[in-house]
């Protein structure tokens, strides 16, 4: 069983919001092999460089358990993710299902969750005249 994941580079967009840095984030999943396959769980590790290391576990991606076959072989999906620093990265695993039952994981290799200086940066209030 072979399969490809990748972070599609460029797809980051990080917004400073009530003392929360948020960034969107695009995963491409593909199946070269010859047999179907469906994506069941998901387990990520969130790191900040405020110091904290999160973990996420859930059932599929964005409430879909989509099936990678030929006549469908890739699935891409956006979402988000919020930390309490201008910087951090993130990775972990998608754990995938063959129809015979049959269970492995994917790995999402590390990605950086990174903003420049400026980008994002709070507007300070001005002063009433």
């Amino acid at each position: 069983m072979i399969m490809s994941s990748r972070f599609l580079s460029g797809t980051t967009l990080a917004v400073f919001l009530m003392s929360q840095w948020i960034w969107r984030y695009c995963i491409r999943l593909e199946n070269l092999g010859s047999q179907a396959v469906q994506l069941r769980e998901r387990h990520w590790r969130i790191f900040s460089l405020s110091g904290t290391l999160e973990t996420v576990r859930g059932r599929g991606v964005v409430g879909q358990e989509p099936v990678l076959a030929r006549h469908s072989p890739a699935f891409q999906y956006s979402s988000h993710v919020s930390l309490q620093a201008p910087s951090g990265h993130m990775w972990g695993t998608f754990r995938m299902e063959r129809e015979d039952g049959y269970t492995f994981d994917c790995r999402i290799p590390p990605f950086s969750l990174e903003s420049k200086p400026d980008e994002g940066a709070p507007v300070a209030p001005t002063a009433a005249a």
